[in-house]
């Protein structure tokens, strides 16, 4: 299983943060946005990673990601940024809590958060 960076620093991301780093088997190693919204070197004591520089440090091979980002504009940012990540070559995780319901059998798409 590849370690994961979550893509997002707002409360969102955070949130998402709180719930993977507590939940899921995937260990969190980092956090990355664009260059020019990078306004913290850490969050959570881990490193925020430049978007634009992040295969070289953690490349796809090794590293899976996590876009949360939300609210504003929510699908038109998410749907660019995950087809940033996609293109640079990153698998794309989707979690499922264990104290969601669910009716019968479904197909949940990559970087999909069900929770509980």
């Amino acid at each position: 299983m590849k370690n994961l960076i979550i893509f997002g620093t707002t409360s969102m991301a955070q949130q998402v943060y709180a719930t993977l780093s507590t939940e899921d088997p995937h260990k969190i190693i980092a956090f990355t946005v664009h260059k020019k919204y990078i306004n913290k070197k850490k969050l959570f004591n881990l490193p925020v990673v430049p978007f634009e520089e992040i295969e070289n440090s953690h490349p796809p091979e090794e590293f899976a990601l996590f876009v949360a980002i939300g609210y504003k504009h929510v699908n038109k940012a998410r749907a660019k940024v995950y087809n940033e990540c996609k293109a640079k070559g990153y698998e794309l995780i989707s979690y499922v809590s264990s104290l969601a319901y669910s009716c019968g059998d479904f197909e949940l798409g990559d970087n999909s958060i069900i929770y509980g």
